[in-house]
């Protein structure tokens, strides 16, 4: 969630509309506070019906993949670009690519591992360039949950598997 919060604020702060999902009503008070034009709790409703509902969705940052396809291919309206990584619904699903076509979409997967350290030098020289200022403007903050001290680490994973945080869940390794 700690990611999102990020990407929530960069969007916004560059002019943007968020329309976030969440599991929890808790979690979907905090991305309100973090500026979503709206938080959908998608245990309680269909995402992609409240995206379209809403508009329909220009670019979708996608960590589940998967079993989210086709549900992402719903909510976009014509000329969406879905930019997926991560894979936690699964590395696969089927695609449809008549709706692809008819929505005129466009689908782009990344990770940074396999990247040269060219190549990541310069994404980090554009982030930097681009983010900096607004963290120094307040723009974009970060969120932390909780801090754990180093002797905790098997407490700090049972927390964060229990889906509990909002923000991220840190370990101390002063203490």
């Amino acid at each position: 969630m700690a990611w999102g919060a990020f990407a929530i604020q960069l969007v916004k702060a560059l002019g943007g509309t968020v329309f976030a999902t969440a599991g929890r009503a808790g979690k979907c008070a905090r991305v309100r506070s973090w500026g979503a034009d709206a938080a959908i709790n998608y245990r309680e409703e269909e995402f992609d019906q409240r995206v379209q509902d809403l508009g329909g969705a220009d670019i979708i940052l996608d960590t589940v993949a998967g079993s989210y396809l086709q549900r992402n291919l719903n909510a976009y309206k014509p000329g969406g670009r879905m930019i997926t990584i991560g894979k936690q619904g699964g590395a696969s699903d089927t695609l449809d690519f008549s709706m692809l076509m008819k929505k005129k979409l466009t689908l782009f997967g990344s990770l940074l591992r396999n990247r040269t350290t060219e190549e990541k030098a310069r994404i980090m020289e554009e982030t930097t360039r681009i983010v900096r200022p607004l963290l120094e403007d307040g723009k974009i903050q970060t969120t932390t949950d909780r801090v754990f001290a180093l002797s905790e680490v098997v407490a700090t994973h049972a927390y964060f598997d229990s889906g509990q945080h909002i923000g991220k869940v840190l370990l101390d390794c002063r203490s």
